[in-house]
């Protein structure tokens, strides 16, 4: 194969998954549409109601844990109700699953239908080239349509802003470890996230472990040391290290048997 028979070939490959992910979700909305279109409200409130059946459904086909099917039954959702021209565009293979993740989050404060047909059609015509942005410059190309035609969402985007937390635990955790999850202002994301970057950059090459895991380890050890912590200790095994000595989580916590 040529370099040029490659590279149609990838582009070939590339519409095609994006096409398949359009046919996945479009699967996705009708498993939803069938649980939960028409449920009245005694169905609705039930501790398993229709969108609780078709979670499980859709977690069981696609290999998903629960948040992640209901994130992917969001976007279904969103594409087929409120997006169809951005909708189009997944299904033809011009955009991608990436940047329809993007766009449907960025739109869902929007409640005025007459705006969202608006927002919808503003962003089909121009979603071809969301691709090659980054992830800021996407969601500003989605936001300013946003902002355009339904100020009304800014709005509830601020005050959802007020809704901060932090969570920790899941039942559906694996044994020695425990996820969490929250909601922080952009700002206070960028200063952790930079902080826990910066801490990571602090091991020696020959540390074992993945970027995820040090930044993991920085946002244990912040917790233990403080704002004064400088560097994370070193997993590499050499006495030498810079970075090598104990771990001051090693003392934080006590674990009886």
């Amino acid at each position: 194969m040529g370099d040029e028979a490659l590279v149609s070939a990838l582009t070939a490959a590339t519409r095609a998954e994006a096409m398949a992910a359009a046919e996945r979700l479009a699967l996705i909305g009708e498993v939803i549409a069938r649980q939960c279109d028409g449920e009245d409200d005694d169905h609705a409130h039930q501790v398993i109601d229709g969108w609780a059946w078709a979670q499980a459904a859709v977690a069981a086909a696609c290999n998903l844990n629960p948040h992640a099917a209901s994130k992917q039954m969001r976007i279904a959702q969103a594409l087929r109700d409120r997006l169809p021209r951005t909708a189009a565009l997944l299904a033809q293979g011009v955009v991608s699953a990436t940047v329809i993740d993007a766009i449907t989050w960025r739109t869902h404060l929007v409640e005025d239908t007459d705006a969202l047909a608006l927002i919808d059609t503003a962003i089909a015509a121009e979603a071809g080239a969301y691709g090659a942005h980054a992830e800021k410059a996407l969601i500003t190309a989605v936001d300013v349509w946003v902002e355009k035609f339904d100020p009304d969402a800014v709005v509830r985007s601020r005050r959802a802003a007020k809704d901060l937390y932090v969570e920790f635990g899941d039942k559906d955790d694996p044994n020695g470890v425990a996820s969490f999850w929250g909601r922080l202002r952009v700002t206070d994301t960028k200063i952790l996230e930079q902080r826990l970057n910066a801490l990571a950059d602090t091991v020696c090459p020959n540390d074992p472990r993945r970027r995820g895991e040090l930044r993991a380890a920085a946002l244990a050890a912040l917790g233990v040391v403080g704002p004064t912590l400088e560097r994370l200790t070193c997993a590499c095994g050499d006495p030498g290290c810079a970075g090598s000595g104990k771990d001051p989580r090693a003392g934080a916590v006590t674990i009886y048997v």
